[in-house]
């Protein structure tokens, strides 16, 4: 990975964030049906460094409204934060 341009890998992060970002809107309502898609969203901003496994299980348990996740104060304040945090880790670490 480290080959790889970098405005590429923002590219892509920024990508991955996007369909994090849309799983979160579609899950609104109702827990996601959470795929392969988000697997590989949220592994590759881990892999880049610009996720924690916090940050991943956290967003995980958002878009599947687990546990306290239920209720949707909890879910837009600890979503909000989780990508925020990840999101200047993106424009830190891969611009």
């Amino acid at each position: 990975m480290s080959d790889a341009p970098r405005p590429a890998i923002h590219r892509l992060a920024t990508l991955a964030l996007d369909v994090l970002q849309d799983g979160y809107r579609a899950a609104e309502v109702e827990p996601l049906e959470r795929t392969a898609l988000h697997r590989l969203a949220l592994g590759y901003l881990l892999l880049t460094g610009c996720a924690t496994k916090r940050h991943v299980t956290t967003i995980w348990r958002v878009l599947g409204h687990e546990g306290s996740f239920s209720l949707p104060a909890c879910r837009q304040s600890h979503f909000g934060v989780m990508v925020h945090g990840i999101r200047i880790n993106v424009d830190k670490r891969l611009r």
